[in-house]
Parts: C-alpha cells; structure tokens; sequence
C-alpha cells in the first residue's frame, strides 16, 4: 500500500466485490476495453474537434511513452491544472498508461 493511503474496511472491499463494483482489474485495462469496444464512436467533443475513443487510445499511448522519455516512472506523482479540452482528457489517459499518479 502507498504511504497515505487509507484502505477501505474490509466489510466493504467484500460488498463491493459481491455486488461487482470491483472487479479486480485496473482502471487501465477497463477503459482499454472501451476504447477497443467503442473504436469508432466519438468519446470527446471539446467545441473545437471530435475525438473517437481509437484515437484517444493512439494520443494517449504516444504521450505516455513521450513522459516516460521525459523521465517520469510509474508511481510518480503529478498534478495536473487543464481545462476541460481534449488535451486534458489524453494526459489523464496517458498518466493512467505510465502508471503515473
């Protein structure tokens, strides 16, 4: 467990996991799934651009390794400030890829 990091009691972790709230996986790999699922549908429309979930797939994945080049390691910590454009929503997936917190 990360320091500041408060588990939640167990008697929820086991409701949450009898009712299918948690489902043992990452959030990555759940989203990866509605990208590959939902390819050609549009996922984000900032007023200027459509964006499809293949496309934020493809953007996110190349930003990702961009700030691993950079020289961010998974569990590193990040604070982000955007506002609400595409650009924002490809970081947040591209964190989540690198394992950036």
């Amino acid at each position: 467990m990360l320091d500041g990091v408060t588990r939640l009691p167990q008697t929820f972790t086991e409701r949450y996991r009898r009712i299918g709230y948690f489902e043992g996986r990452t959030l990555r790999d759940g989203f990866g799934e509605l990208f590959e699922r939902y390819s050609e549908r549009v996922c984000v429309f900032d007023g200027e651009e459509a964006m499809t979930y293949r496309s934020l797939d493809m953007r996110s994945t190349h930003l990702a390794r961009h700030l691993l080049d950079l020289g961010l390691k998974p569990l590193d910590r990040l604070v982000v400030q955007l506002t609400n454009t595409q650009m924002f929503v490809c970081l947040y997936f591209a964190l989540q890829k690198a394992g950036v917190i």
